[in-house]
């Protein structure tokens, strides 16, 4: 599996679309979640966010 690495989430959503997209479809709190994980690739980031997304429902 190929996917692109970024050195941190602020970068990732600079650059990658995708990433930068789901985002910002997600409740402030699940937002504030994945910033302190800090990921560095969509895979990850889409990854957490299925499988915590019923966590954080706004």
């Amino acid at each position: 599996m190929f996917f692109c690495m970024f050195s941190g989430i602020d970068e990732l959503l600079a650059q990658d679309t995708s990433s930068y997209q789901l985002f910002h479809s997600l409740t402030k709190e699940m937002q504030e979640r994945i910033v302190e994980h800090d990921f560095t690739s969509f895979y990850e980031l889409n990854r957490f966010v299925q499988k915590n997304r019923h966590k954080y429902k706004g």
